[in-house]
């Protein structure tokens, strides 16, 4: 079951509240008057890491996620590279099951950013 953190307000960038698990990780991106200015969904963590990115402009992209150790003992650097494999079908279905104690209108709008995601 995703797990919520708690809203976090970079002074660099823009507020924003974390949802993850072993499989999904889904980022929301705030803007100043609190509406929703984009949604990153990670997905197959565990094995070939894809990411994908919803802006409020109706934008989308699908990149894989590439980890990239920089330094012993460091944390890993992640990377996006445009493209990857989008399975749709499995990326909504493992939503849905893990989603369920989010909050209905949060899980809604993820649900359709999956749903109308036309990349290839």
């Amino acid at each position: 079951m995703l797990k919520k953190s708690l809203i976090i307000d970079p002074y660099d960038d823009r507020p924003r509240m974390w949802m993850f698990d072993d499989y999904l990780e889904v980022i929301v991106w705030y803007q100043p008057d609190q509406t929703i200015y984009g949604i990153q969904i990670c997905y197959d963590k565990m094995e070939e890491e894809r990411a994908l990115t919803w802006l409020h402009t109706g934008s989308y992209t699908h990149s894989i996620v590439a980890n990239e150790n920089t330094a012993p003992g460091k944390n890993l650097t992640q990377t996006l590279t445009n493209g990857g494999y989008f399975d749709k079908e499995t990326l909504k279905t493992e939503f849905e099951t893990r989603s369920i104690h989010l909050e209905p209108e949060l899980r809604k709008l993820v649900l359709s950013i999956i749903i109308a995601a036309n990349v290839p």
